[in-house]
């Protein structure tokens, strides 16, 4: 069975590997398909469709050589990888934030990648007055230490939460996030966003289509995810994030009927980010996890995509 991953980071953003890197882990595990899911931010995208060009152009050439040598052609051993330009962008709800896919977005388009800075912009400024909250408190972190050697990366709070881990403020993501991080704590400060509605207007008028991202994840009541998800569809969604690596026993089942009540599509992604969560594998998460590629197939038919 072909199976993709539709939710992968990059240290474009908060990940460990290249887009490049990215791309042949994509390969390595066996993938057909694979979407780079840079939280705010497309700039990875172009390296990783390039990375992804050369895998399959090695592909072709090993064919042909198999062809020519009376072994089986490109058209029985060949697995091409597909690359699929996507963004995670944060979006304002219940005076919190929601995370939304773009899966098949144009990286280039200007009016996405306008808002996408405005949001980097608030992005920073609220880092700088976290960053202030730690230090007047005596802990001693810095901004150039939250971007581990990559200055052009996107600062988020799974940055902090790797600081405040390797200095020894927390043990592990889980205290990090419980101590420092959440939105009930001293140290954190509240980011303006911009709107469900908006940011699924933004995705489609760049070529895409829109998915809730691990809706499960927002501690909110059964209740309230199903209210997240009517908002969601009535602002002009199209999907929904079905399979993702944290769900348990029927979570799965329960995202598959929200999608069924509303009409929405399914994805599925593991949240790959390499080193700072390495019990995370691209395809696969906690190693059982399987996503067909048959998913891919109807966004692609819905978004005019052809393989």
């Amino acid at each position: 069975m072909k199976t993709i991953d539709l939710h992968v980071h990059s240290n474009v953003s908060d990940g460990s590997f290249s887009p490049s890197e990215v791309a042949a882990l994509a390969f390595e595990a066996g993938l057909s398909a694979f979407a780079l899911t840079d939280h705010d931010c497309t700039d990875g995208c172009h390296e990783a469709a390039r990375a992804a060009a050369r895998i399959n152009a090695l592909i072709g050439e090993q064919s042909l050589k198999n062809h020519g040598n009376g072994k089986p052609g490109a058209e029985e051993t060949a697995r091409f990888l597909e690359f699929v330009p996507a963004v995670e962008i944060s979006a304002g709800y219940n005076d919190s934030d929601i995370h939304i896919l773009g899966y098949y977005i144009d990286p280039d388009d200007l009016r996405l990648n306008a808002a996408l800075s405005l949001t980097r912009k608030r992005r920073f400024e609220r880092n700088i007055k976290m960053i202030k909250n730690f230090t007047d408190r005596g802990i001693d972190i810095s901004y150039d230490e939250l971007t581990f050697g990559n200055p052009d990366t996107i600062i988020t709070r799974g940055h902090f939460s790797r600081l405040l881990i390797e200095k020894g403020y927390a043990k592990d993501r889980y205290e990090s996030f419980e101590k420092y991080l959440n939105k009930d704590t001293e140290f954190f400060v509240k980011r303006e966003y911009i709107g469900i509605g908006e940011t699924v207007s933004l995705i489609h008028q760049a070529g895409g289509l829109a998915f809730l991202a691990h809706p499960l994840l927002y501690r909110l009541s059964e209740d309230g995810v199903r209210m997240l998800a009517s908002e969601f569809k009535k602002c002009g969604g199209d999907g929904i994030e079905a399979i993702y690596s944290s769900n348990t026993g029927e979570d799965g089942a329960y995202v598959r009927s929200l999608a069924d009540e509303f009409s929405l599509l399914i994805s599925g992604g593991t949240d790959f980010h390499g080193k700072s969560k390495p019990d995370l594998k691209i395809g696969s998460g906690h190693g059982e996890m399987s996503i067909p590629y048959e998913l891919l197939e109807k966004i692609k038919e819905h978004t005019g995509v052809k393989r």
